[in-house]
């Protein structure tokens, strides 16, 4: 049962380290994280013998489709929130994490260099591709499952960055769209955070370097998932994200 007095919860990631020297260590707080876009990408074409010569098929357009979404590179984005984190994690480590496509492999950040690098852009993975039967049959339909996850802010932008690179010839179904989570940086239970770093770990920083005060009562969350530990880093919450319905791209329709 769920107690209703509470309006902040931690929960997965979070209560490791990342030694930036020996003397030196910094705490990463996820304060938000992406919303979810689970797509179906669908291609429809003609169906016959595999022995004839068709031109487009519906295997080769949904194939070129998921080739252009998977080799995207998708640029840095930066809310308010995951550029002052960056600010703050440069200053600390002596890294230009600023720069578009910088590098974390070998360097003090390395063992979060994942976790950072995917936080700070869009990402879609295709997971599943269903087309056909028999061998010699050229199906008539191929279906591709596609898990994206977006900058918080920029859901709009996401799909419409998806539908321009399937193309045309597929069609986009949204089987689930899932809105960001955030919290706010000056809630009680960051500077809790602070508090307790500090008192266990006097050589830590974390990001941002030092808290902000907290206010005298704290912020409501109604449909907010709050402070947890984790890649977005830092005790900054991610900028809000649309709400889903707010979300509208011609080349998009839903499941029921």
């Amino acid at each position: 049962m769920t107690d209703s007095r509470h309006d902040q919860a931690v929960s997965e990631v979070g209560g490791f380290s990342v030694s930036l020297d020996p003397t030196r260590r910094v705490y990463l707080v996820e304060s938000g994280r992406k919303g979810v876009a689970w797509l179906r990408l669908m291609a429809r074409g003609v169906s016959g013998h595999g022995s004839l010569t068709y031109g487009r098929t519906a295997v080769g357009e949904l194939a070129a489709a998921v080739a252009r979404i998977t080799e995207h590179d998708w640029p840095l984005t930066l809310t308010p929130t995951s550029a002052g984190t960056i600010t703050d994690l440069s200053a600390l480590s002596g890294l230009d994490l600023a720069a578009d496509g910088s590098e974390l492999a070998g360097t003090v950040l390395a063992p979060v260099a994942g976790l950072l690098t995917s936080s700070l852009r869009h990402v879609a993975n295709p997971t599943v591709l269903r087309a056909g039967g028999p061998l010699n049959v050229v199906p008539g339909e191929a279906e591709a499952l596609l898990d994206g996850r977006f900058v918080p802010g920029f859901g709009e932008d996401f799909l419409s960055e998806i539908a321009r690179l399937a193309g045309p010839a597929v069609d986009i179904e949204v089987i689930d769209l899932t809105a960001a989570d955030e919290s706010d940086p000056r809630h009680l239970i960051v500077d809790a955070m602070h508090r307790s770093l500090r008192e266990e770990d006097p050589g830590h920083s974390s990001c941002p370097t030092a808290p902000r005060p907290p206010p005298t009562t704290p912020p409501s969350h109604p449909s907010a998932s709050p402070v947890t530990g984790s890649p977005h880093s830092s005790c900054r919450p991610a900028s809000t994200s649309p709400p889903c319905s707010t979300v509208s791209t011609n080349a998009f329709r839903w499941s029921p």
